[in-house]
């Protein structure tokens, strides 16, 4: 990029030029410092430091963090964890810490400009290794950027801590959401809001309208039809009708096996253990389904909804058969026992459940613009020009 095609008021410089490589290292064992932080403690796209551990944790030699540096995750890049540190600690040495050189760049704005695509795109690409790629200072220190004179970034940093305050705001506004819907689905789980009466509580009673079902109660188990397709053979039949798998779509084809609305259930995989994505989900239209996940047809569409909230937050661990490839099988899938309320209820439930599912899309959209105006800045992109 030449000077004419800059943006007013930015100008190119290296990276070295604006931050500076610190890499005091020190002994876990013999720091008085009391707080440790890992990379698993750094949440992606978030300058805050929630939560950490202690020295006493790790061994090995540590860098030593002060007060206001920048703790940036050098290995795996792409999950894009930066974070300002609110306290003297110590850092994970697959981590880099980084403070703005003064002369050339604003402190605050350097975090922030850390955060952009332009930025964090970079950093992959240089990144070296395929299983655990990882960023050498002195590749990153040779990578030239557009940044604002320091004039521009003092009306910059005001804006990135206005947005920043408000993804703080959405992001805690998720955390409380998310809350509030496990509270209500668990108190559906124990039934009369006494001791389950599923997981193991032998004195748990349900309401006297209410029964215990199982899934083959209530569905039709439909996993004969499933047909698992070579992904080599996918680029052949490649189409528009989804094709799912263990934890949800993995490809697009051009057929379909079902068409209604029906449950699938994953079967195996470390996600039954881990959670970290939903393992029932609902499917509508036409869809195809290998033979990772469980096909659940119900006699009563609202069901869907109903398990899918309850499975969300019950505890699988007993159904479970194997260590290494945990597995949910037919029989223990069937046989998954579930509190069944009249109807009525039912529908309340499911439609409170919905309500909550339609509030959490509404506050991603509106995080993710944050994000996405967060990035424009640091990219380099006047807002107004949008």
């Amino acid at each position: 990029m030449t000077a004419q095609q800059l943006p007013e008021g930015w100008q190119m410089v290296t990276f070295g030029d604006i931050a500076k490589h610190i890499s005091s290292r020190v002994e876990p064992s013999e720091t008085e410092l009391d707080i440790y932080v890992g990379l698993e403690h750094l949440d992606p796209d978030s300058l805050k430091i929630k939560r950490h551990g202690v020295p006493s944790d790790v061994a090995g030699q540590k860098l030593l963090v002060k007060k206001g540096q920048i703790i940036f995750g050098k290995r795996r890049a792409y999950q894009r964890k930066v974070a300002v540190a609110d306290w003297d600690c110590i850092c994970s040495a697959h981590a880099m810490v980084l403070e703005a050189n003064p002369e050339k760049v604003i402190p605050e704005f350097l975090p922030f400009f850390m955060q952009s695509d332009v930025f964090m795109s970079r950093a992959v690409s240089i990144s070296e290794g395929s299983l655990s790629p990882t960023i050498k200072w002195k590749a990153l220190e040779r990578q030239v950027f557009k940044v604002p004179t320091k004039a521009k970034q003092l009306a910059l940093v005001s804006l990135f801590a206005s947005l920043q305050l408000n993804i703080f705001h959405a992001q805690d506004a998720l955390i409380a959401l998310d809350e509030l819907r496990k509270r209500l689905i668990n108190s559906f789980l124990q039934g009369s809001g006494e001791a389950n009466p599923i997981n193991g509580a032998p004195n748990g009673r349900l309401p006297s309208n209410w029964k215990i079902v199982s899934l083959e109660d209530i569905f039709i188990n439909k996993d004969n039809m499933r047909v698992p397709i070579k992904s080599s053979d996918r680029k052949k039949i490649s189409g528009k009708i989804p094709y799912y798998g263990a934890s949800g779509i993995i490809d697009y084809v051009d057929r379909h096996i079902f068409d209604e609305p029906i449950m699938l259930l994953s079967e195996d995989g470390a996600n039954l253990v881990e959670r970290k994505t939903p393992i029932a989900f609902k499917v509508e239209g036409k869809s195809f389904v290998n033979n990772h996940a469980h096909v659940y047809k119900p006699k009563d569409v609202i069901d869907i909804d109903y398990i899918v909230a309850l499975i969300e937050c019950m505890e699988i661990s007993q159904h479970l058969t194997g260590t290494a490839q945990p597995k949910l099988n037919k029989n223990k899938a069937d046989n998954m026992l579930f509190p069944y309320p009249p109807r009525n209820e039912k529908v309340n439930f499911v439609s409170l459940i919905n309500s909550l599912t339609q509030e959490r899309v509404i506050l991603e959209s509106k995080l993710a613009e944050l994000f996405r105006l967060r990035n424009l800045v640091g990219n380099g992109t006047d807002i107004g020009e949008q």
